[in-house]
C-alpha cells in the first residue's frame, strides 16, 4: 500500500534532495488510477517531512471523474437543503 508514497518521499528526500533548498514543493502524479483508491495514506509524507509545504496534484480521466462526481453531488446536497428558491451568489 505505501509503495507510491514511499518512492515519492525517497524521490523527494534522498534523490533529488529538495527538503534541503526548499519549504515547498509540488508534485504532479499523472495517469493515476488505483493510486485515487489510496488518497488519505498520501498524508503519511506530511508525518514523514514535517516543516514541508507539498501539495500533490493527480491528474487522470479518472481524478477528472471523481471531481466532476464530488461537484454533481454537492450541488444536490445544497439544493436538498436550501430548495429552489433564490439565493444570493
Amino acid at each position: 500500500l505505501l509503495t507510491n508514497i514511499l518512492t515519492i518521499y525517497q524521490m523527494i528526500q534522498h534523490e533529488l534532495e529538495l527538503t534541503k533548498h526548499k519549504s515547498k514543493i509540488t508534485v504532479y502524479l499523472l495517469g493515476v488510477e488505483t493510486e485515487l483508491n489510496y488518497i488519505p495514506l498520501f498524508g503519511e509524507l506530511a508525518f514523514l517531512m514535517p516543516g514541508i509545504d507539498l501539495t500533490i496534484i493527480m491528474v487522470s480521466p479518472a481524478a477528472k471523474a471523481i471531481c466532476v462526481a464530488a461537484k454533481k453531488q454537492r450541488q444536490k446536497k445544497f439544493q436538498e437543503h436550501f430548495g429552489k428558491r433564490n439565493c444570493v451568489r
